[in-house]
């Protein structure tokens, strides 16, 4: 998602964002938003270590909700360009 954001909304290369490491993509995020400004914080939080038993349970639902994300992102597009068009 953030790389995305790098390249629609702030016209960035995708190829050159895919050599890149998370802390690169975010130093340029932040970056791009304090140009504009609109500077956002960074906030790290320390969290509670999950259950090992529970990971797998975990990572399933959360592909299962990225791909109904998606599909309901691409359904709006596309409806959206059907009225507009």
């Amino acid at each position: 998602m953030l790389r995305t954001r790098l390249v629609t909304a702030f016209g960035q290369n995708h190829v050159e964002l895919d050599r890149w490491d998370r802390a690169e993509i975010m130093e340029s995020l932040l970056a791009h938003y304090h140009a504009r400004g609109k500077p956002r914080d960074v906030v790290r939080v320390e969290g509670t270590p999950v259950r090992p038993e529970l990971l797998e349970q975990l990572l399933e639902e959360v592909k299962i909700w990225a791909k109904v994300a998606f599909f309901v992102v691409v359904v709006t597009v596309v409806a959206v360009g059907a009225v507009a068009g």
